[in-house]
Parts: C-alpha cells; sequence; structure tokens
C-alpha cells in the first residue's frame, strides 16, 4: 500500500487496559506500522541554530476504544475486505521475557484463538471509516 494523504492510522483497544499499558500498546503497534511504511514518517527539520528534530507520522492517527460488542477477528475481517493492513498486540506480549519466547508461543497457536488486546489499522481514510465509523474515542 502507497502512502496518500488520504490514508488513515487508526489504533483501537479496550478501555480498562489503563494509561501506561496503552501508551505501550500504542507505541510498539506504531513501530511496527513505520517499519513497514517508512514513507508514512515525515523529515527531520532543522531549528535556526542547526539541531535536528525528527520527524514523525505525518498521517493522521486516531486512538479508539473497541466496543465491547465487536470482538477484535471481526475487525479483522472487515480490515481484510476492505484492503487495509494491521497490526495486532497480543496479551501475552506483557508476560513473555523474549521476542523468541513471544515467537514461539504465537506458532504454536492458530489464527483464530490468539489473545488480541490491541490492532493498528493502515488505509484509505474512507475504508477506516467504514470500519470504525461508530467506535468513540479512547478516553
Amino acid at each position: 500500500m502507497s502512502h496518500k494523504q488520504s490514508n488513515k492510522i487508526v489504533i483501537i483497544m479496550d478501555e480498562d487496559l489503563g494509561m501506561g499499558v496503552t501508551a505501550n500498546r500504542a507505541a510498539v503497534l506504531m513501530s511496527g506500522l513505520a517499519s513497514k511504511y517508512s514513507e508514512v514518517i515525515g523529515e527531520d527539520h532543522c531549528t535556526s541554530d542547526g539541531i535536528t528534530i525528527n520527524g514523525f507520522t505525518k498521517v493522521p492517527v486516531a486512538i479508539l476504544s473497541r466496543p465491547k460488542t465487536v470482538d477484535y477477528h471481526s475487525i479483522i475481517e472487515k480490515t481484510k475486505l476492505l484492503s487495509c493492513d494491521y497490526f495486532i498486540f497480543l496479551k501475552r506480549a506483557q508476560g513473555l521475557r523474549s521476542y523468541e519466547e513471544y515467537s514461539l508461543s504465537i506458532s504454536t497457536e492458530e489464527f483464530h484463538n490468539l489473545d488480541i488486546d490491541s490492532i493498528l489499522i493502515y488505509g484509505s481514510t474512507k475504508s477506516i471509516n467504514k470500519i470504525t465509523g461508530n467506535f468513540t474515542a479512547l478516553r
């Protein structure tokens, strides 16, 4: 998917995760997106005295609350149907000691059994609005 000005990023989480956990999930999910789509990151900036300020995302990011009546797997199905990309965070990641342990734990499960508790979706604003139009901002 190429970056277009009409693209959007949404991160969907449960309201009860807590501020620290929410911030961590958002950072981890954004790192995955930036790794795959480096073009979403803006250019560095330079101050008049020569100090470089690193660029950050130039695509709008919204953090939304997952309605209790919608499960993460159904969000993923809609995301696939509308040709958006997604990145997931699994609850188990918080309790494992290494990335290798995390990877091994995933390899022993089927996708529909994964313990997803956050998702980032990247795609056209129109498609993302179809997926998340009735979701509210996370507070």
